[in-house]
């Protein structure tokens, strides 16, 4: 499957042409048991599917649904941000989409040909998807979090300087301005 075009900036998506595998990349490529998701448990186990067109069906609708929350979770945190941090998420998330897309291209290259390859590639995507998932939902420190401390920190910083001796004043002021 050719490189896939860089998504609009509007979401972080990627369309399969082909049929693909479960999260769960075991270090037996036959082993079919699926590691479970972290951050979306509800999925099918691809393992218990008896043929492998039916785990590769599965995989694909794992995946899929692992895309979709992504793109839901994306769209979310990017409509909380400020205009600056939301062109550097966009740009973030396409080199993060770029690089998920060549790793799991070339994982899925070690089998091409073998009927294994889309279970493989499709394993590689949701795995790596889930673990976006994971890091946009970390939380992140809000831009009033940031005025809040620092203001706090002036604040102490004003107090010390108060109770100091002039030389200690002096040194601290050095201090600061070097850390600054």
């Amino acid at each position: 499957m050719p490189a896939e075009a860089t998504p609009p900036t509007d979401a972080p998506t990627s369309a399969l042409s082909e049929p693909a595998m479960p999260s769960s990349q075991a270090s037996d490529p036959s082993e079919t048991t699926q590691r479970p998701s972290p951050v979306l448990p509800d999925k099918q186990d691809c393992g218990r599917a008896e043929t492998q067109q039916a785990m590769n069906r599965c995989a694909q609708q794992n995946y899929r649904q692992s895309d979709d929350a992504l793109n839901d979770l994306y769209q979310t945190v990017r409509a909380d941000l400020s205009e600056a941090a939301e062109a550097k998420l966009i740009e973030a998330e396409q080199a993060w989409l770029d690089f998920r897309d060549q790793n799991c291209d070339f994982e899925r290259s070690q089998f091409e040909g073998g009927s294994l390859a889309p279970l493989i590639h499709a394993s590689c995507l949701e795995q790596l998807t889930d673990e976006r998932l994971a890091e946009l939902q970390q939380p992140s420190m809000p831009e009033t979090a940031y005025e809040q401390v620092d203001q706090q920190l002036n604040q102490t910083y004003q107090a010390l300087q108060t109770v100091l001796s002039e030389s200690e004043q002096a040194q601290l002021t050095d201090v600061q301005q070097t850390w600054l």
